[in-house]
């Protein structure tokens, strides 16, 4: 129920009266330990409110309160609200928007999800009715995650849950998560989505001249970076007026340091390796060679595991920070030049990311220490999944994508983040090497032995034998020029190789310049469960 918490009259004898609905979502708005309200929106409505002799009553409540409450007509504003198509059934939107944000998920210190697919089985606290919970419903069932969503009333709420052991994760909106997040032991994760814009809403079909008010101010306070509504942005979120116009220089330090280590990691790599091969040459014993080999393993597994989390923490902060400043949501970067840099500073960290992820892998599994995670898999379901995920880099060149099985494919018993990993890794290897306009098959047959074989083949340029056998040898790339064109490291086909390997498997690769290649993935028959 929303009763009246606090007045601010302004002294005017034809003031409007005007009941704002309030929230607990800090930064952007909030009530105090007093009972006044506070943040961003408070500021600029206190500001409009006084330009446009209104007075304003604050209404406290909850977001899904507040809603209720816009909708019947008990509120004449509702703050800090993002648009959608059901909303706009019933309640109308400012056209400027006041702060731009993303969800940003919060974890257990103990958890460390590297996407979507690490969420299977845990719990996730989301505000009660908010955007955020949906949209990240709506990413779980799209991969086919079950997860229990468990709605509260605030973002503090929700970060509080972690803390008492009640949650897994937290889905918040990420300024919120920036103000908060050292007052909790959850920790940022890597997994980050949903952009959007929050505005300022009214019921449906009233209140026109609140929202036109609101735009106008708006409007012309964004036209001045020393307006009321930059020092407002200033105060609350810490920034510095000549800090929005700047990339910082540790953001370019950082990712210099994550390039410095793995081209330091590629180089210790190489020159283990020589040693190896050059102490088995200089006619040393295979079992001293071996020893040797596993104890520098060893040390490489334990220096990446202690490098990966150092490298992860502010890879996440560079590509957030970049992905505000593509979003402009403190207002224009100023030289254009600008926009481009913080695209690829966000390309650049999200490829350092992939990278290191790769390494992780290849590294765990080279230490005999990667665990697989099995179960059933229904490959109808798993097939058209996977080819979802790569049908939008498949469109941009025109590329046909072909499912060939029988109408009812086996169930494999395997672990299905690791398959997801080697189809993704297969199919864009043959979306980048095949010409707009080419065809693409992914094909699953079960042999004589019963083995199930999985193909995918293109059309494309082609391998000789030679870069067959580059291609699977892990940092080296085929020498073709359309190879040279493509990002990588070389570890793609090999990290697959082994992936494939810990479940019994193989792969095999067939090619021919100017015809096309298959990659031909092959499990034994105990891995098969047959359909009744």
């Amino acid at each position: 129920m929303f009763v009246v918490m606090t007045t601010y009259v302004w002294a005017q004898s034809d003031e409007r009266l005007v009941r704002v609905g309030v929230y607990q979502n800090a930064p952007q708005v909030f009530i105090e330990d007093d009972g006044a309200p506070r943040g961003i929106y408070i500021d600029i409505l206190n500001e409009v409110a006084r330009l446009e002799n209104w007075r304003l009553e604050f209404v406290p409540g909850t977001f899904a309160s507040g809603l209720d409450a816009v909708r019947n007509g008990q509120i004449d504003v509702m703050t800090s609200i993002a648009a959608t198509p059901d909303r706009d059934e019933y309640i109308d939107f400012s056209k400027e928007t006041v702060v731009s944000v993303w969800a940003q998920l919060y974890v257990r210190p103990d958890f460390s999800p590297q996407n979507i697919l690490d969420m299977q089985d845990t719990r996730v606290t989301v505000l009660r009715d908010g955007i955020l919970g949906r949209a990240f419903d709506k990413l779980c069932k799209g991969f086919d995650v079950t997860c229990q969503i468990i709605p509260v009333d605030s973002y503090d709420h929700a970060l509080q849950a972690i803390d008492d052991g009640l949650a897994d994760g937290a889905v918040v909106n990420s300024i919120l998560g920036f103000s908060r997040e050292t007052n909790y032991a959850a920790e940022r994760s890597s997994i980050v989505f949903s952009p959007f814009r929050l505005q300022i809403a009214v019921p449906e079909a009233r209140n026109a001249d609140i929202t036109a008010a609101v735009d106008r101010h708006l409007a012309a306070w964004r036209e001045d970076k020393n307006s009321f509504y930059f020092q407002t942005l200033d105060r609350w979120l810490g920034l510095k007026q000549e800090e929005k116009n700047v990339i910082p220089v540790w953001i370019w330090w950082t990712l210099g340091a994550g390039g410095v280590f793995i081209l330091l990691f590629f180089t210790w790599n190489a020159t283990l390796r020589r040693e190896v091969t050059q102490r088995k040459r200089a006619e040393m014993s295979l079992a001293l060679a071996k020893d040797e080999a596993e104890a520098a393993n060893r040390a490489k597994s334990e220096f990446l595991a202690a490098m990966s989390h150092d490298l992860r923490t502010p890879l996440n902060a560079i590509m957030g920070f970049a992905q505000m400043m593509e979003m402009r949501t403190f207002g224009e970067l100023g030289d254009p030049h600008y926009e481009k840099y913080a695209k690829d500073i966000h390309d650049s960290g999200t490829f350092l990311v992939s990278m290191i992820n790769d390494i992780l892998d290849l590294s765990k599994v080279e230490a005999g220490k990667y665990v697989l995670s099995e179960h059933d898999i229904d490959m109808k379901v798993f097939f058209e999944d996977v080819t979802d995920m790569t049908q939008p880099l498949a469109q941009e060149k025109n590329i046909t994508l072909v499912l060939e099985h029988a109408s009812r494919p086996p169930i494999l018993h395997a672990d299905e983040r690791v398959m997801t990993q080697v189809l993704n890794n297969l199919l864009s290897n043959a979306i980048k090497f095949t010409a707009e306009g080419g065809r693409i098959t992914i094909r699953s047959w079960i042999g004589p032995q019963g083995n199930l074989s999985i193909s995918v083949s293109d059309n494309g340029q082609g391998m000789s034998q030679d870069d067959i056998a580059k291609a699977l040898q892990p940092f080296e790339q085929v020498n073709s020029n359309q190879a040279q064109k493509q990002e990588g490291t070389g570890l793609g086909l090999y990290l697959c190789q082994k992936l494939v390997g810990l479940h019994g498997g193989s792969i095999l690769i067939k090619s021919e310049i100017d015809t096309g290649t298959e990659v031909v993935v092959k499990f034994p028959p105990h891995r098969v469960v047959r359909r009744d």
